[in-house]
């Protein structure tokens, strides 16, 4: 979320994570932490079901070892509620940014920053407010 730029991706699921990215920074009241398909997956042309498949293939086992690593880092559960704010101090604390070759590790996006700078951008926001 915090290195969306919108690249590479079908107009629904951009609309949506536009509109998720938007929620975010205006300080949504609160999210639940899930690792079921959301809002964000259901706009997701690779959606069948409840099932991702990318290129065919099922990606369910990448995206529940990746689920199991941003909330292992983040010392999150499914079932927490979370508010923007929450978010960005858990952001600023752990600084995930230095982390991401292992957090979000197999991510085609990864070598492009977005991620890095967006994440770091948070971190410094935090620190200066």
């Amino acid at each position: 979320m915090f290195g969306w730029k919108g690249h590479g991706y079908d107009e629904r699921f951009s609309r949506e994570m536009d509109d998720v990215v938007s929620d975010f920074r205006d300080g949504i009241e609160e999210a639940t932490v899930i690792t079921s398909s959301d809002r964000l997956c259901e706009a997701c042309p690779h959606l069948k079901d409840t099932s991702c498949f990318k290129n065919d293939n099922s990606n369910e086992d990448k995206i529940k070892a990746h689920d199991e690593r941003v909330l292992g880092f983040f010392g999150l559960q499914v079932g927490n509620k979370l508010t923007s704010h929450l978010l960005k101090q858990l952001i600023s604390k752990s600084q995930p940014h230095e982390q991401l070759d292992e957090i979000c590790a197999g991510c085609s996006w990864l070598k492009e920053g977005y991620c890095y700078e967006g994440l770091k951008e948070q971190v410094q926001q935090v620190q200066s407010s």
